[in-house]
């Protein structure tokens, strides 16, 4: 890795090394696991990778998109502005707009289990 200087902001940017320049070696005391186990687990990798069920989970939409950490991310409205509804914390939700752009008075997170009650 080698660090140059961009002459637009004047900051350090980190750039990678050509490949031609790059050095190998294979040193075989330094190795955590023994060679035979390691060639063992990656046939069994490979194994596992030509199934079918695990080719269609790869190929599947799912796996390349990004999903909220909780089951009611984007799917709830605030009733006083249209802003989405968004996890503050662990347990309490609130309005995203009310919290960063204070353009809501309801600031108030609501407990995620008195909105579990309310469905």
């Amino acid at each position: 890795m080698r660090y140059v200087k961009d002459p637009a902001t004047g900051n350090r940017v980190s750039r990678m090394n050509p490949e031609t320049d790059w050095i190998i070696k294979d040193v075989p005391e330094l190795r955590i696991v023994e060679g035979a186990f390691w060639k063992r687990v990656k046939e069994r990798q490979e194994a596992l990778d030509a199934t079918p069920r695990v080719k269609g989970i790869k190929e599947g939409r799912f796996r390349n998109t990004r999903h909220g950490l909780h089951l009611l991310t984007g799917k709830l409205v605030c009733g006083s502005c249209g802003g989405t509804v968004t996890a503050v914390g662990r347990d309490y939700l609130a309005c995203s707009n009310a919290r960063k752009l204070r353009t809501v008075n309801n600031a108030d997170p609501t407990s995620v289990v008195s909105w579990k009650t309310r469905f």
